[in-house]
């Protein structure tokens, strides 16, 4: 009896810990290494890959502190876990980095998805930068479609902080109310 209670401790602990090492501690998520298992695992079926980066991290981090900057971040990962199913996997592969894997789904639903989490993470009081690329018609490696979704992401990301930038200099007193141009969304096909 006692050592089929330490067989079965020793296969917990096992199992536990294989858990363990495929998440990110702070958010729960899926991390980095898992991505590119999964990546490699799902290779043939997926569809898009996304990339998302938190907006304005340093700033909180800077201004009310790190803990602040952790619930964050681990808001942003309830959102990606909301969005996660079947056919939508999420995984955090930095500080303020997440990616998403997205199998056999059409541009709309990838579209459609990454808007619903820009919008579940706005509710919540905070920001983030998304982009995707799309495999399409045409084979992509992975590693081209990483690329991709992350100079999506960084483009809009630069947009972002340049609204930003222009918002907080169109609100200084004294200053004549610039004219605001009406954001739109370009996304290069890939």
């Amino acid at each position: 009896l006692n050592s089929a209670i330490l067989i079965s401790s020793i296969f917990l602990y096992m199992f536990r810990r294989s858990i363990d090492t495929n998440r990110d501690v702070l958010t729960k998520l899926l991390n980095r290494t898992s991505f590119y298992e999964d990546c490699r695992r799902f290779n043939p079926s997926i569809s898009a890959i996304g990339s998302a980066d938190m907006n304005g991290l340093k700033i909180i981090n800077d201004s009310i502190g790190y803990e602040a900057g952790d619930a964050a971040l681990r808001e942003i990962g309830k959102c990606l876990d909301e969005i996660s199913s079947r056919n939508v996997y999420a995984y955090r592969t930095g500080g303020d980095e997440f990616a998403l894997l997205f199998i056999r789904l059409s541009e709309n639903k990838v579209h459609d998805t990454m808007e619903r989490v820009k919008g579940l993470v706005r509710n919540r009081g905070y920001s983030i930068s998304t982009g995707y690329a799309m495999r399409g018609g045409t084979y992509m490696p992975v590693q081209e479609l990483i690329r991709h979704a992350d100079e999506d992401m960084y483009a809009n990301k630069a947009k972002y902080y340049s609204e930003v930038i222009h918002d907080r200099r169109k609100n200084r007193p004294g200053q004549p109310e610039a004219k605001r141009e009406e954001p739109h969304e370009d996304r290069a096909d890939f």
